[in-house]
């Protein structure tokens, strides 16, 4: 029987690399598992956490082929056609990635202008690619290679065009999510946001999961506070912890996911394509009591749980 969730956790996935930096497709798998067993409903490969600006489009192809096929079903599955290239190689990776099984290839709102272009060619991009392709997309704010957030009226594009089914927002801010949310009200877009700090607050105003690096740790405590949001007494230590939490890796992020998840039991190397500072012991000590501290508050929560249930 399916699991049903009242609110989505969408892992960004990371990218399992062997010591000669290819793909560690054994790694793949077993992260894959661990995500489906600890909560996550749906999984986001080939995104910035897979670092998707280092892969080859034959390696973004081959990650979201295998992650389709291992996943079999067990979770929805969406698969970025990342690039910073030209509208029809962007339109050539999104078919690519949709014959190798992804429903909703993902572009980024970044690849579709310069950093410095205003919202008028932006838009006429969107519309250009939209006519160079066909079936649902999602969209994503990625932070690299540079922040582009979307103003009201490009939302409203977005929404009116019908072709969007997924949406991960970055804006870390509660009235501006709050504004989105309301603009794709009544469309069957899923919109995830990726922050936090703003987490609770914008599942309250409506948004439908969570979509962000905090699941690359403890999608479990994630999963935990979409499914008792309006319950904000219950899900305290939790919302506390995992605000707390992005401290231990900020930093050393996706080597320290790598590491965190490692000590969780999942088969995957700690090399990264990315430049990242190498773990100094006091990382490694902060990932450590970041693990422990998890185990306490998963602890309350079943203590409460059980509380309330007598």
């Amino acid at each position: 029987m399916k699991k049903q969730f009242s609110k989505d956790v969408c892992s960004v996935m990371l990218t399992s690399f062997n010591d000669d930096k290819s793909i560690d497709l054994n790694g793949l798998r077993s992260l894959i598992d661990f995500y489906i067993d600890n909560g996550c409903n749906a999984l986001f490969a080939a995104c910035s956490s897979s670092e998707v600006l280092y892969l080859t489009r034959d390696e973004i192809v081959t990650l979201c082929r295998e992650t389709v096929d291992y996943t079999a079903g067990r979770a929805e599955v969406f698969g970025g056609a990342i690039c910073q290239s030209s509208l029809a190689e962007q339109a050539e990776l999104i078919k690519m990635i949709k014959d190798a099984g992804i429903e909703v290839p993902v572009i980024t709102t970044n690849q579709l202008c310069k950093e410095d272009d205003p919202s008028d060619v932006w838009k006429d991009n969107l519309l250009r690619l939209l006519e160079m392709t066909d079936g649902p997309l999602g969209m994503y704010e990625s932070p690299f290679p540079f922040v582009r957030l979307l103003s009201t009226d490009e939302m409203q594009l977005v929404v009116d065009s019908g072709r969007f089914a997924f949406f991960k927002d970055t804006c870390c801010n509660i009235d501006g999510l709050k504004e989105k949310i309301q603009i794709k009200d009544g469309s069957s877009m899923a919109f995830y946001n990726a922050n936090v700090d703003t987490l609770v607050g914008s599942l309250d105003e409506g948004a439908d999961g969570y979509c962000g690096t905090a699941a690359n740790f403890y999608p479990e405590v994630i999963r935990l506070i979409c499914d008792n949001h309006a319950d904000h007494d219950l899900i305290k230590p939790a919302f506390d912890f995992i605000r707390k939490g992005e401290d231990a890796f900020k930093n050393t992020y996706p080597l320290a996911a790598k590491y965190f998840l490692q000590k969780r039991g999942v088969d995957m190397k700690l090399n990264c394509r990315t430049e990242v500072k190498t773990l100094a012991s006091k990382d490694e000590q902060m990932l450590s009591t970041l693990l422990s501290d998890m185990h306490d508050v998963l602890k309350i929560y079943e203590q409460k749980s059980c509380t309330s249930e007598k």
